[in-house]
């Protein structure tokens, strides 16, 4: 798995193609992402505190597919671990991975909406 930090926040490249250079199409999938991924981060916020490792698993995967969708890699790899974690049984990093998923959350939302 990359290091997340060496990841661009957003790759547009993989953005564009999925879009297809639409530019009005790729801002409607970001806003769609922001709002999606609010709601599932208060969910894992959530879960991670009942030590729902079911349901930690459920919304990590969820949370990486999304994110990867929109070229959102950073976040996808974060995820990923999280999702590995759980799966596992464990949540022993799961409120850092979570504070990390927070962080580039708030990044990836600045950078969207100063663009």
């Amino acid at each position: 798995m990359a290091n997340s930090t060496s990841l661009p926040l957003i790759d547009w490249n993989s953005l564009q193609t999925l879009s297809d250079g639409d530019t009005a199409f790729e801002a409607e999938l970001l806003e769609l992402f922001l709002s999606d991924t609010r709601t599932h981060l208060t969910d894992l916020e959530t879960a991670l505190q009942q030590q729902d490792t079911e349901q930690v698993r459920r919304l990590a995967h969820h949370l990486k597919g999304s994110s990867a969708n929109v070229g959102i890699m950073s976040f996808s790899d974060i995820a990923a671990t999280l999702e590995t974690e759980a799966r596992q049984g464990s949540l022993q990093n799961g409120m850092e991975l979570n504070q990390r998923l927070q962080g580039t959350f708030l990044d990836v939302e600045k950078l969207i909406n100063n663009r």
